[in-house]
């Protein structure tokens, strides 16, 4: 069975863990860094969920900012056709390019480890949804 680089944020603060192989700082989009925690765990590649597996997708914000309906509303069928020819493009967040990710076989990941990552998960969710709902008021 073929072993992969599990790396989670919530993985960064775990210690005396002999599974931790490797922390590491990555700097997102915005510039931040964060720590990162790697295990090894038994898994496969799937085909990603989040670009079907052609390694890019539409930029979010341009779908958020009524672009394409504006572009509708002016008569622009130049700018619509290059939205609908991937001319507004970028390269997948998730896997990179790469069109396929780890699908860990989640059984045989340690229990410590899943505890972390779910409660990591939950953590974040629970933080944008406020964000959300701040926006949402007018913050």
């Amino acid at each position: 069975m073929r072993k992969f680089k599990l790396t989670h944020p919530a993985l960064a603060c775990i210690e005396g863990h002999d599974d931790v192989i490797t922390r590491t700082s990555v700097t997102d989009k915005h510039g931040w860094t964060d720590e990162t925690g790697t295990i090894l765990v038994p898994g496969h590649m799937v085909v990603c969920p989040a670009c079907g597996g052609t390694g890019s997708h539409v930029r979010r914000d341009i779908d958020d900012s009524r672009l394409v309906d504006m572009m509708q509303e002016d008569g622009d069928l130049e700018g619509i056709e290059d939205y609908f020819n991937g001319a507004y493009d970028v390269q997948c967040q998730t896997c990179h390019g790469a069109n396929v990710i780890l699908e860990p076989y989640w059984d045989q990941v340690p229990d410590w480890a899943q505890k972390c990552i779910e409660d990591w998960n939950r953590s974040e969710r629970e933080s944008q949804e406020e964000q959300d709902a701040e926006r949402a008021m007018g913050a």
